[in-house]
């Protein structure tokens, strides 16, 4: 039991944060010594040795004091004992009691800071959503726990509050592990466009991202400011990453349309920047570093849309050529 349980007498572990206090814990032992033992002490300290009767006796109690409060703490939900202090109390010359005393905590590995967290790209989640669910973002914790964050991205000014989802994990071996009813509150913009939700608990196996091969989200429920909408399974349509490559050809001509209507090189990127989040993975990055490079130059110079659409057209060129 002891070893899946930390313990210390101070107050924090090494490479841990304490995320959660749940109270003090004591875990008691009464511990009748006998009159032979008593009167082997005896002897012991008139001779001036230790006295094993005693001392296996006193380790003994001090075991069952000790397991007694991890008990309580791991049905309590803790991860670890802070603070832990172990009193002897003499109540006659036969009896003592051996109290173990702790305060339980849940703990969160330091490696859940952001250079730990690790992003996992949807690639599939459901259509015709006013959002879209495009990452989860795990970071360590301890044991069997993960806490995941769920990054959105909206297709026009809108917002939620909250999603209901099921998650499903495929890993190298084809195997499928489903979170189901995981609920992802506490939204904030990171831009103008992208969500973050509140990091939630997640209890799942570490074989599913040191296997990990493709995850799939389905939103059930979300909460938004005209209220609660929930989605009849039987009438989710689903859409994948590989369907937006597919249409990756059409984006060149569309972007070349959409390009002419706009009215500077700053919409130009505005558009392909919100485009390339929407469809992960379809949108080169030179692309983009591209069309930011006019969009700075803008700033200088004054209106520069008539450059970055030929800037499109010969980059589009090179790419057909290349």
């Amino acid at each position: 039991m002891r070893n899946n349980i930390l313990m210390t007498s101070g107050y924090n572990f090494e490479g841990y944060t304490i995320s959660n206090y749940l109270g003090v814990y004591s875990g008691e032992c009464a511990l009748g010594t006998g009159f032979l033992s008593s009167l082997g002490a005896s002897f012991a300290d008139f001779f001036g040795t230790n006295s094993t009767m005693y001392s296996d006796k006193l380790k003994t109690a001090k075991d069952f004091a000790i397991n007694q409060l991890i008990e309580q703490i791991t049905d309590a939900g803790g991860d670890a004992i802070i603070g832990l202090d172990i009193d002897y109390v003499s109540f006659s010359s036969d009896i003592m009691g051996v109290v173990a005393t702790g305060t339980a905590v849940k703990l969160c590995s330091t490696l859940s800071q952001p250079e730990a967290e690790q992003k996992y790209t949807i690639s599939t989640t459901n259509a015709q959503l006013p959002f879209t669910a495009t990452s989860l973002h795990i970071n360590s914790s301890i044991s069997k726990e993960f806490l995941c964050s769920l990054k959105l991205f909206h297709m026009k000014e809108s917002s939620v509050s909250a999603v209901l989802t099921d998650i499903t994990f495929t890993d190298i071996f084809q195997r499928e592990t489903t979170l189901k009813d995981i609920a992802f509150t506490g939204f904030k913009p990171e831009t103008a466009r992208n969500l973050m939700s509140d990091p939630v608990v997640c209890n799942v196996s570490s074989d599913i991202f040191r296997l990990f091969a493709d995850l799939k989200l389905t939103v059930k429920k979300y909460i938004t400011d005209e209220g609660l909408v929930s989605l009849a399974e039987d009438e989710i349509e689903y859409s994948s990453i590989n369907d937006c490559k597919e249409d990756s050809e059409d984006f060149v001509s569309v972007l070349l349309l959409k390009a002419s209507s706009l009215d500077s090189a700053k919409a130009i990127y505005n558009y392909v920047v919100e485009y390339s989040e929407s469809h992960i993975g379809t949108v080169d990055p030179n692309l983009i570093a591209l069309l930011e490079k006019q969009k700075s130059i803008e700033r200088f110079y004054g209106n520069r849309k008539d450059s970055t659409i030929d800037a499109l057209k010969k980059y589009f060129e090179q790419q057909k050529e290349g």
